[in-house]
């Protein structure tokens, strides 16, 4: 009820945003069917700019569309701050129990990767032969990366205004029941506004302490609870959605 007060924002971009945690502390805890893991923001920044040294090294660049296949929540969130660092639009689709065999749920990819034309494809390391074997028999055309292709430790790579403001930075699909899941394009604009509204309306800060156990496929995984906690410098736990539904 009001508008948003846009000179709460202090980051120029979602880069931008990652920059300034450089030097933060505040912990991410990741949380799956091996156990947990701890990262800091400081450390995501210096995993996610290394990332992004690689991806160009690969030939990734400004205004490429990359489709994220990842288990792990961890590869996920660091591919996509690297993604916003080179300026790459990610396309987070939920990972597939068999690529090989052809059902509803591989043609579900294969369009969503047909609407887009030519564009990468990133993975976990143990499903990437999987992912090459879909991409070639549903004629996608994509250059198939897994996790171990692009890390480095050596070169950084950062820029802060690879993205438009206001063209989408990520498309967020629908389970596509109906036959094509459908995207949803959100832009730097939009999810930070989405952010200050909340902030501004509860009055929220860095003390908030964030559990998330929904896909980060979802807005409501990787908007309202990864980025807020990012944007606040607060604590957060992003936990497998498979491990909490079998003990809850």
């Amino acid at each position: 009820n009001g508008d948003i007060d846009w000179s709460r924002l202090k980051y120029k971009s979602l880069a931008d945003l990652l920059y300034q945690r450089r030097d933060s502390q505040t912990k991410i805890v990741y949380i799956n069917s091996d156990g947990k893991t701890e990262q800091t923001y400081s450390e995501l920044y210096s995993k996610a700019v290394k990332n992004a040294a690689a991806m160009r090294r690969l030939g990734m660049k400004k205004g490429d569309k990359a489709v994220f296949q990842f288990i792990d929540n961890r590869s996920y969130i660091e591919a996509f701050w690297a993604c916003m660092i080179c300026g790459i639009t990610a396309l987070p689709t939920g990972v597939l129990e068999d690529y090989r065999s052809r059902n509803v749920n591989t043609e579900k990819l294969a369009k969503i990767c047909g609407v887009f034309g030519k564009l990468y494809i990133l993975c976990d390391d143990r499903s990437k032969d999987d992912v090459e074997f879909f991409a070639d028999a549903n004629n996608v055309d994509a250059a198939v990366y897994s996790v171990s292709d692009y890390s480095s430790e050596d070169e950084e790579y950062f820029c802060d205004d690879n993205l438009d403001f206001r063209e989408p930075c990520i498309y967020l699909f629908t389970s596509g029941s109906t036959g094509l899941p459908k995207g949803v394009g959100l832009s730097q604009y939009k999810i930070f506004a989405r952010t200050l509204g909340e902030v501004q309306m509860y009055n929220i800060d860095s003390s908030l302490s964030d559990f998330n156990w929904m896909t980060l496929t979802h807005a409501g995984g990787i908007v309202w609870s990864h980025f807020r906690a990012v944007y606040l410098d607060a604590f957060q736990v992003q936990a497998d959605t498979a491990v909490i539904l079998k003990e809850p």
